[in-house]
């Protein structure tokens, strides 16, 4: 038998008749905090037992049955079935569930203390129900239309710190390696702003985080869930869901920048940059760019093509790209010896770059000196 236990409302953004699949998990931790809220006002009622009875909860589930349009509704059933050998769940517990996870909600919104008998440990069940609410978002979760239980990112948050002190949220951290620990199954990640947080290490990116360790110039992005203090600080990172390398990713972004791709960027006049062309000399430069030398200054030229310096003392080294040919011109200046040297590399020739990066070293020092 099915009866219809709540239809939460959704309001916001991205709810147009629809439930996007990560607010959908949000209704199965709902669930979750239903069924063990339930079993412990079965103990609170029932203080000479050790534990509810055989099969209190496996006839209760709950049914996502239907949406309805305009603000999301979400029809949710309760389904029961008598369970051989198992007596038929009272669904009462779950009803009485279902009011107080209301009423801690509605408590909250009116900056109220939270029912006495709502257990404080239960709270932790808001690091899940509600973790995918945006900031312009809300679902309502009372059963009566005429006392809302309207539960937000914010008070969402504020629950689930008095519960444990932080409470959980999706992230998306970009940074440096700092550190490797391989056997403890975690590295240290240094964000742009400085901050180390520990980020846990799986199999499927230990390659990836070796190849970028103690390399400043590889920044590591990531997506996954991170635990926040009350102070919005990160105190951990506790799954990572994932993860990519970015190889030079200062030049990367100055080559974006900088090569514009539309016509008349030079006051009405200048070539766009040859797409082909940026393609190739971006793609080599920030896969293989050795960390040893300096980042060029990167230009565009009038003609379409690519132009890069690297100033040193006493020489100065450029590396021009012509569009169309598939030819860079190298040529480095000693300005105080009157010396020019000069070599031309074709980039059909597989080697082109390591031409490049052998005259750029002659003449350039490390970036290290």
């Amino acid at each position: 038998m099915k009866s219809p236990f709540i239809t939460p409302r959704f309001e916001g953004g991205r709810f147009d008749g629809s439930l996007p699949i990560e607010v959908a998990r949000d209704l199965a931790a709902y669930q979750d905090l239903i069924v063990a809220l339930a079993k412990q006002l079965y103990l609170d009622q029932h203080p000479s037992r050790q534990r509810v009875p055989k099969g209190f909860s496996q006839g209760f589930r709950l049914d996502l049955e239907q949406l309805q349009e305009g603000s999301t509704k979400a029809l949710i059933a309760s389904f029961t079935m008598a369970t051989a050998g198992l007596l038929e769940p009272d669904l009462s517990y779950f009803d009485s569930a279902r009011d107080l996870v209301a009423e801690c909600v509605r408590a909250k919104s009116e900056n109220r203390p939270i029912p006495t008998e709502f257990p404080r440990k239960f709270l932790t069940f808001f690091n899940a129900f509600g973790k995918s609410l945006r900031e312009d978002e809300t679902v309502d979760i009372t059963p009566d239309p005429n006392r809302p239980a309207v539960l937000t990112a914010s008070s969402r948050k504020l629950l689930a710190l008095e519960g444990q002190g932080y409470y959980f949220a999706d992230v998306q951290l970009q940074g440096t390696v700092a550190k490797n620990e391989w056997e403890a199954g975690r590295f240290t990640l240094r964000l742009l702003e400085g901050t180390l947080v520990d980020i846990p290490l799986s199999p499927t990116y230990r390659d990836q985080i070796r190849a970028a360790g103690g390399n400043e110039r590889t920044m590591v992005s990531m997506t996954g869930v991170a635990a926040f203090d009350a102070t919005d600080k990160i105190r951990y990172v506790s799954t990572v869901s994932d993860l990519f390398t970015l190889p030079n990713l200062e030049l990367s972004l100055e080559m974006d920048n900088t090569l514009p791709i539309e016509q008349g960027w030079l006051d009405g006049e200048g070539e766009a940059v040859d797409v082909d062309l940026r393609e190739v000399v971006q793609g080599v430069f920030v896969t293989h760019y050795p960390e040893s030398l300096p980042y060029p200054h990167v230009a565009p030229t009038e003609s379409g093509g690519i132009h890069l310096e690297w100033v040193g003392s006493p020489w100065r080294v450029s590396a021009e790209f012509f569009p169309g040919s598939k030819t860079c011109e190298l040529q480095a200046t000693n300005a105080s010896e009157r010396q020019v040297v000069d070599l031309d590399l074709s980039l059909d020739d597989p080697s082109w770059w390591e031409g490049v990066t052998s005259f750029v070293s002659k003449f350039i020092g490390s970036v290290w000196d």
